[in-house]
């Protein structure tokens, strides 16, 4: 009898171990879930005001130049988005088409910024550059385009 009683114990001690196991891989998977989900849901002008946050804090922009940027951040956000709908498929042209556009906006921020706050807005995008965006996995967009390439390959 009491060999029974310390069968049910043990039982029951490892049902509440896997309930709190499962309860905790529950929580966490729906914790990442709501963030990937509040990533993808970042409108155009959302973005840029994000980057505008940071440019404001790590390069002390005056009222002025915050504007002068926005706007040309909001030009070249729409000539981006017409400039990839109308190649859509061919990379190569598309990268032609938006080589303008790039130097555009590199000529207004060389314009609006002192000399100092452009070199490093230069090294703060080297290094967004060289530190790759990473998903969930820790997989970065070269990566996660090299695996879905080889799997429609096959």
């Amino acid at each position: 009898m009491f060999l029974a009683l310390e069968m049910g114990k043990i039982k029951k001690t490892e049902i509440m171990k896997k309930l709190i196991v499962s309860i905790c891989i529950s929580v966490f998977t729906l914790g990442v879930y709501a963030q990937e989900k509040e990533k993808q849901e970042r409108t155009p002008e959302e973005r840029i005001e994000m980057r505008l946050e940071r440019m404001k804090t790590e390069l002390s922009l005056t009222k002025e130049q915050e504007s002068t940027i926005r706007e040309a951040m909001i030009v070249r956000s729409n000539e981006v988005k017409k400039i990839r709908e109308a190649h859509i498929g061919d990379r190569e042209a598309m990268r032609k088409a938006l080589h303008p556009v790039r130097m555009t906006f590199h000529r207004t921020m060389k314009e609006t910024l002192s000399d100092e706050q452009f070199k490093k807005w230069q090294e703060m995008n080297l290094s967004r550059k060289n530190h790759p965006p990473k998903n969930a996995k820790g997989e970065t967009r070269k990566e996660l385009k090299r695996s879905r390439d080889s799997r429609e390959n096959k």
